[in-house]
């Protein structure tokens, strides 16, 4: 009886860790390894209208997985910075210009990251720098 209550228990135990384990997977598959540490992200680009104009005050967001990672407004000049000093390894991002005055369409590009290789010494490591340029449209 005292050996089949043993055997109960660490079958039990075995199957509480199969678990854990599982999830600990799903965890890493879905949102990637918990340390990446030194990839590092520039974002930057101008925001003009259809007449070369610039537009102040558009959000801009970096997006990955649908998902909001980092983003800044535009300035007086349209100009806009993003710069992460941490960042997933991903294999593209979505950028994702916004008016916040409601005047003009919102644009977005998917950009493929390409990891500069005078940076890149393993795996998660590196700089990816990207100049995009956004001409958003009047709204109809």
């Amino acid at each position: 009886m005292k050996t089949r209550l043993l055997w109960d228990k660490i079958l039990r135990m075995c199957i509480k860790l199969c678990m854990l384990t599982g999830v600990a997977f799903t965890f890493a598959a879905c949102y990637g390894t918990p340390y990446e540490p030194n990839f590092e992200f520039e974002a930057s680009g101008e925001i003009t209208n259809e007449g070369n104009e610039p537009i102040e005050n558009v959000e801009v967001t970096v997006k990955y997985r649908g998902c909001p990672v980092c983003g800044k407004y535009s300035d007086k000049e349209g100009n806009y910075l993003i710069r992460q000093g941490y960042f997933p390894t991903v294999d593209s991002i979505d950028i994702v210009a916004r008016d916040t005055s409601g005047i003009y369409e919102p644009d977005s590009v998917r950009v493929e990251v390409v990891v500069d290789p005078a940076t890149k010494t393993k795996w998660s490591e590196g700089s990816f720098v990207v100049k995009q340029d956004f001409q958003l449209r009047k709204k109809e």
